[in-house]
Order: structure tokens, then sequence, then C-alpha cells
């Protein structure tokens, strides 16, 4: 409770934080429960992560045209393989946040596999 007037949101949250005050002020965000300005590189983030997105879409596309057959077998194999072990670890991953508290050998198993699994959380 940041005192004041009822309803007054804490320092960060703005003149009208929202419900709960759970909104910051404009230009910053909420992470770890506290807003956080945000800094020239989060807006550098936000604006190049979906411009590199678009451009590893357009150059998957333009790979796509060429035929699989031209490829050699060992690429294709290791393809199939790079697919399938991150299948595998977003399933064990999964898994692992089935229950909150894994004991020793299983919690360390899954963290890995979450590393893996190329989750962004």
């Amino acid at each position: 409770c940041p005192g004041g007037r009822p309803g007054a949101c804490s320092a960060g949250r703005g003149e009208d934080g929202g419900f709960l005050c759970m909104d910051c002020s404009p230009g910053s965000y909420l992470a770890d429960g506290h807003c956080h300005a945000c800094s020239w590189t989060t807006i550098v983030g936000v604006i190049c992560a979906p411009l590199l997105a678009m451009a590893l879409f357009a150059y998957l596309a333009k790979i796509s045209d060429r035929p699989l057959m031209s490829e050699p077998p060992h690429l294709k194999v290791n393809v199939m393989v790079t697919g399938q072990l991150i299948t595998f670890c977003q399933m064990l991953a999964a898994i692992g946040k089935l229950m909150p508290s894994w004991t020793y050998p299983f919690s360390h198993f899954f963290n890995v596999a979450l590393l893996l699994s190329l989750s962004p959380d």
C-alpha cells in the first residue's frame, strides 16, 4: 500500500494504474512485479525482433523453392534429427511444468530440457 488517497497507485504506476494498479506508466514495462523504465535496448529489441523474424521467414521461403532431393543426404538426416530433438525437449519441458516441485535429479533434468526446448520462458 503506497499510502495517500484511496485508489492511489505507487510510483511508476501512472495516474490511472488500471485495475488494482497493474498497469505501468507510458514509457515503462512491468517485470518482476515492478515497473521499469524502457531503455533504448528494450525499444531496439521490440523493433528489431519482428524485422529479424520477417527476414528469417523470407530467407526460409526463398530456400524452400529448392528441391529437397538436391541436398546431400546427411543434411536431411541432420535436419530431421534436430527437429525431433527439439520436439522431444519441448515435450519434456511440458511434463516438467506439470508438477511445480520435482526432486533433485528430475528438477535438473527438466531444467535442461526447458533450456534445450528453445522456450522463451
